[in-house]
């Protein structure tokens, strides 16, 4: 299968061709839009964790700890989004999960005590497991549907998102706005944006109605996509959760200054994701999901020897660029598994993959306890980097 886009020019007039073809596309924009929200979510609650982690004096293994909350309801969801999306529909599971997570994450940062905290990421994780699955299933109909490609981009909405709920909290901790009215105040905002956009995502086909077979147990092709995705996505869990932690506990960086490190790193991310369908048509999946590991591997180690948060700071926007497309191009790729149907490899590529986001970050807190955080990242550099190394299998053949 080809890998065109809604435009095959390359250059800039290229790139404003695709992107305004998605614009303009509402099915397209709308899946978008929902992977915006998801990740402003995220992006304003990890901005966060700093304000939790003194509020309720942690150190980074009993935060890691707190953060299990999130990967244990997304490992709870796993065996049943696909059947609860075969059940409700794509359009019904967005919504449900849309708001399941918009107020899982506003009240985290209102309970009382850790206990509740973990309670409320456990709903948050459950949740976002239900939206994940059904929004990525929504972007591959659209595909299948109208014969476009606009999966790079609607990843590249989710690190819009992110951008902009770390660059908003932000400027909301140097205001000194207390987190728990910021994220209700979002939360309801993003409430109303979820039920809009449900209204429109109604009109696609439910490939996934009536269907049993939600999850197949992986072959080892896919089971090698399952663990280069997983690599990808503890690069980006890193970024979200330790980013800020990171600056201002070993780098000594004013709060503002942290939070800066997720919002350029989200940019990094965004502005590549967008420009990647054209990309990958350019050079293939092949090569950028190669480059990319390993860029995002060097970045790691350029993060683990900076001693200035400036440097830093150089370093996340790098890990962003790096771990860009890997997204993109592993669900693509979870689509093309032989004797695996599309939806269901798309369906198990994405919940365990997405384990890498949520595990990784609490693993690296328990392991920091024993070796710090400059060590424990050196370890997802490693992982980052044999990533890379056994993509190159996943061309080989069977998978196309």
């Amino acid at each position: 299968m080809s890998e065109t886009a809604f435009s095959s020019h390359r250059g800039l007039r290229g790139i404003i061709r695709h992107l305004d073809g998605f614009v303009h596309h509402q099915l397209a924009l709308n899946t978008g839009i929902l992977f915006a929200v998801d990740s402003i979510l995220f992006g304003s609650w990890v901005a966060h964790i700093p304000w939790l982690k003194e509020r309720f004096s942690l150190d980074e293994a009993a935060l890691g700890v707190l953060l299990f909350g999130l990967p244990a309801g997304l490992l709870s969801m796993n065996p049943f989004s696909g059947r609860i999306i075969g059940k409700i529909g794509i359009r019904n599971a967005c919504l449900t999960g849309g708001i399941g997570v918009s107020l899982s994450l506003a009240a985290v940062v209102s309970m009382p005590n850790p206990y509740l905290v973990f309670i409320a990421l456990y709903l948050a994780g459950a949740c976002n497991a239900l939206l994940n699955v059904a929004m990525n299933t929504s972007a591959s109909e659209i595909e299948r549907q109208d014969q476009i490609k606009i999966m790079s981009i609607c990843h590249g909405m989710w690190s819009l998102g992110g951008m902009i709920g770390a660059g908003t909290t932000a400027i909301t901790l140097w205001l000194h706005v207390d987190p728990r009215l910021h994220m209700a105040v979002l939360s309801i905002l993003i409430l109303l944006v979820v039920v809009r956009v449900s209204t429109v995502i109604k009109a696609l086909p439910d490939v996934f109605r009536g269907s049993n077979q939600a999850f197949v147990l992986p072959n080892v092709w896919l089971l090698l996509l399952i663990f280069i995705g997983f690599t990808v996505n503890i690069g980006e869990g890193i970024a979200f959760d330790w980013s800020a932690v990171y600056l201002r506990e070993t780098l000594s960086a004013s709060p503002s200054t942290a939070a800066l490190a997720f919002t350029l790193f989200s940019c990094a991310m965004m502005l590549t994701r967008f420009t990647g369908d054209l990309l990958i048509a350019r050079y293939s999946s092949k090569t950028l999901l190669t480059f990319g590991g390993i860029l995002a591997g060097v970045a790691m180690i350029l993060l683990v020897l900076a001693r200035e948060p400036v440097f830093a700071l150089g370093a996340y926007l790098l890990l962003g660029i790096g771990v860009a497309l890997g997204a993109p191009i592993t669900y693509a790729m979870s689509m093309r598994i032989p004797s695996i149907p599309p939806a269901t490899g798309l369906a198990t590529f994405a919940t365990f993959s997405f384990l890498g986001f949520l595990i990784g970050p609490p693993i690296i807190g328990l392991i920091a306890r024993d070796i710090g955080l400059r060590n424990a990242f050196l370890l997802v550099s490693g992982l980052l980097l044999l990533g890379a190394f056994l993509s190159r299998k996943l061309f080989v053949k069977p998978v196309s």
